[in-house]
């Protein structure tokens, strides 16, 4: 692999000369997905290992910073491990952590919906992280799927470290991050704060995505007919971004930003009120804690019925296996039953639309 030239890296003159100061790692490339600072990957020579290394903007305030001691003490499997930390100077601080080769939950997230026991499974990784987090007094602000990693394993891992802030004693909120609108908890738009509740309501968000939910980035996929005139007849790029954070923080604050009737009609009424419940738009009706949230979803975890998409086809897995085909006259979906010879009808369900089909199959198991 070809080595970065560091004086040519698109990063601040400060962070270039800090990556050269890193003597013990070859770096090789830098991420366009750092997109709260600056993301670099190369080859540590005495570990042999391939490392990530995080720049980002601190602004100097050691009252609510995150300080690299205390990151690097937390050890949990579902928080990535910080090898090595450091306040760089008055604008930026950066951490190193082992390379991820199985990418984030956002690129998982794109290739389509996961099962509900992946879903439920990293999302229950993520909430473990959380609750290291908590209890030193460490909010994320930043929960979103492109800063959660998933391990060797397959497990979900907190994964940058730019917007985690210090709770102050005596003090339960810190100013909300200003990146992500998307994820930003609706008492951030209100009043700027965000508390341990603001965690909450981003990993509801999360379990709302890996299920299959509706959250578009691209920005013009959240306005009607009559918004998209207005947006297409505005020619300055900023007063564009503008008038969609305007109609973002509104569907935000009026709690529609996550609709559950996007979700796949087998994400069971159990799991839609867990989401509700989640990111609900009054902070003290959410879950009071991470671990709250966490044993809320092992207990579902336990009895939901394990729907996942194999081949483009919803698939059950139980006692025994099904699918559901769309059927070629037209008349809806079908389901059909795993047997030894290869897959037959179920002929007790009669064709009808998807939601209703998969109701009949739980039925059976």
């Amino acid at each position: 692999m070809t080595q970065l030239v560091l004086d040519a890296v698109n990063a601040p003159i400060e962070i270039r000369e800090s990556l050269k100061s890193l003597s013990d790692i070859i770096f090789d490339s830098q991420s366009a997905k750092g997109a709260n600072g600056y993301l670099f990957f190369g080859r540590h020579r005495i570990l042999n290992r391939r490392v990530a290394v995080k720049y980002y903007y601190w602004g100097g305030d050691r009252a609510q910073h995150a300080e690299p001691r205390q990151l690097s003490e937390i050890d949990s499997p579902h928080v990535i491990c910080v090898e090595h930390a450091a306040v760089l100077d008055s604008n930026w601080a950066f951490f190193v952590t082992p390379f991820c080769k199985n990418g984030d939950l956002d690129e998982l997230i794109a290739r389509g919906p996961c099962g509900i026991a992946d879903s439920v499974r990293l999302t229950c990784d993520v909430l473990d992280g959380l609750t290291h987090l908590h209890s030193r007094r460490l909010v994320h602000r930043d929960l979103k799927p492109a800063n959660l990693l998933l391990n060797d394993k397959g497990e979900a891992q907190i994964g940058d470290f730019g917007s985690v802030r210090r709770l102050p004693e005596g003090n339960d909120s810190v100013p909300g991050s200003g990146h992500s609108l998307l994820y930003r908890p609706p008492e951030s738009v209100w009043s700027g704060t965000y508390g341990v509740e603001g965690d909450v309501y981003q990993v509801g968000l999360l379990l709302y995505q890996l299920l299959g939910g509706l959250l578009p980035y691209e920005e013009v996929a959240w306005l009607n007919n009559d918004q998209r005139q207005r947006y297409s007849a505005i020619v300055d790029d900023f007063e564009r971004s503008k008038f969609v954070d305007d109609i973002l923080k509104k569907k935000i604050t009026n709690g529609t930003i996550a609709s559950l009737d996007s979700l796949p009609p087998w994400v069971d009424a159990q799991l839609s009120r867990t989401i509700r419940k989640a990111t609900n738009t009054d902070p003290t009706r959410r879950f009071s804690s991470a671990s709250e949230f966490l044993n809320r979803l092992r207990s579902i975890a336990l009895k939901a019925p394990d729907w996942s998409i194999v081949d483009g086809l919803p698939l059950l897995r139980r006692r025994r296996t099904y699918r559901l085909v769309s059927a070629s006259d037209g008349s809806g979906f079908f389901a059909q039953k795993k047997c030894p010879l290869g897959w037959r009808q179920v002929k007790s369900i009669p064709n009808g639309n998807l939601a209703d089909v998969v109701s009949a199959v739980n039925a059976l198991v």
